[in-house]
């Protein structure tokens, strides 16, 4: 859920600007400079930021703890808005799936 609430502060960042200073290039080096991620997370960060409203359903169950980050930027990734309620649920069966398998 910290992923989560990131994601949201980085959007604000974002619509602000409040990102923008000397030196930084993108809201992506922004996010990288500040938490130490590589670039490549950086980006999935603000990927993930862009897509808030586009993805409210998978963004919905992200800041529940219901879906992991790295899941979510997959669907940000690669999921036009349309699609957004059947990825949610497909990712969050799949990690039900994967939570009771290794329970046996």
């Amino acid at each position: 859920m910290l992923h989560a609430e990131l994601v949201g502060l980085v959007r604000d960042a974002i619509e602000d600007g409040s990102w923008e200073g000397e030196g930084l290039r993108s809201p992506a080096h922004w996010v990288a400079w500040k938490t130490g991620f590589s670039s490549a997370r950086a980006g999935e960060i603000v990927r993930l930021a862009q897509r808030v409203d586009e993805l409210p359903v998978t963004m919905g169950s992200f800041g529940r703890g219901e879906l992991a980050v790295d899941q979510v930027a997959v669907i940000a990734k690669r999921t036009p808005a349309w699609a957004d309620e059947d990825m949610a649920v497909l990712a969050r069966s799949a990690t039900s799936i994967m939570a009771s398998s290794r329970r046996k």
